[in-house]
């Protein structure tokens, strides 16, 4: 007859083993088709190491800077060619015709690895192209204009497309001259010309240099404990999704918050973002080339309550600029 402790001793063990070897087979699986792992919540590298301040952009990549972005769940290493952007190199003496890209974050690749980036995967499938990826996080449209004013200038080969990647941001972007937490120049309309104001743009913010540690809050106990239990690609991708289900509910009771209404655009703002879009269709043109934009699903689609595909798109068909709408593509995908 087994002893009370031994009896005791193999019912938890058998439990254990019932509850341990799933959870290692789920561990394995995604380890191998979901490689998710924990960097913390705090361990967020922020891009100042690839950008700098720019006295007429408000800010520009860092020309050659190479290292490793940090999120809360994700490391991505990263590359700015000699210009400061996430580019590759290229020869200005190509006699091939260019496809320029324009965008924010979605172009620029914000938390996607490079060989990801759909710039790149472009660029493998048009071999016949110089594709050149003119993007940074965080940019306007006005910040894009006054890039692609400076690139026409030292590409001497024929200009094919300039293809702007639109969110719902650019309105209120180009309306500003703060974003990210960055100063930033600002158009505006004056006797019925863009005149460019804020410039030089003040060095004003924290521009952390490359040798400062990565700062994170290990101290406390229940930091250690996290950090040990998120060492498990599982348990972490179930907590990051309880935080995604977490923000989406905290978003929804925002919209009925009369103090959280979110930006609404006036007419002198669509005005504004409408002299932008052709100016930059001007200057494309007179490189024998021509503009295209593509409206960008943004992850608040949902949530927001205007949009302004309709209304830029309007805008886009006024000025025979052609633009298309991703969103139901991206629905179907």
């Amino acid at each position: 007859m087994h002893s009370k402790p031994l009896f005791y001793f193999k019912k938890a063990s058998l439990i254990s083993a019932t509850i341990l070897l799933p959870f290692l087979v789920i561990e394995i699986g995604y380890r191998i088709v979901d490689p998710y792992p924990y960097y913390g919540e705090d361990i967020t590298k922020n891009r100042v190491n690839f950008d700098r301040h720019d006295p007429l952009l408000g800010w520009s990549g860092v020309p050659g800077e190479k290292g490793w972005i940090y999120t809360r769940s994700n490391r991505v290493y990263c590359e700015n060619n000699s210009l400061g952007f996430r580019d590759i190199e290229h020869d200005t003496r190509n006699i091939k015709p260019a496809i320029v890209f324009l965008g924010g974050s979605y172009v620029w690749g914000y938390d996607t690895r490079t060989e990801k980036m759909f710039v790149n995967l472009l660029r493998d499938k048009l071999p016949g192209f110089e594709i050149f990826n003119l993007s940074n996080v965080c940019y306007g449209n006005d910040q894009e204009l006054l890039i692609l004013q400076d690139w026409q200038n030292k590409y001497e080969g024929q200009l094919k497309l300039v293809i702007l990647m639109f969110t719902d941001f650019d309105v209120e972007r180009n309306s500003s001259n703060m974003q990210c937490e960055r100063w930033k120049p600002k158009f505006e309309i004056t006797n019925d010309k863009l005149v460019l104001t804020g410039v030089p743009v003040p060095n004003i913010g924290e521009w952390r240099d490359e040798e400062e540690p990565v700062s994170n809050d290990t101290d406390s106990w229940r930091a250690k404990i996290k950090k040990i239990m998120f060492n498990s690609y599982s348990l972490h991708a179930l907590y990051d999704r309880y935080l995604h289900i977490k923000y989406e509910n905290q978003t929804i009771n925002e919209k009925h918050d009369e103090n959280e209404k979110p930006y609404k655009a006036t007419k002198e703002d669509l005005i504004l973002t409408s002299r932008i879009l052709e100016e930059i269709d001007r200057i494309v043109g007179a490189r024998g080339g021509e503009l295209i934009v593509f409206f960008i699903p943004s992850s608040l689609d949902s949530k927001v309550e205007s949009s302004y595909h309709l209304e830029i798109n309007k805008l886009c068909a006024d000025l025979g600029i052609e633009s298309y709408d991703l969103g139901p593509y991206f629905e179907k995908a």
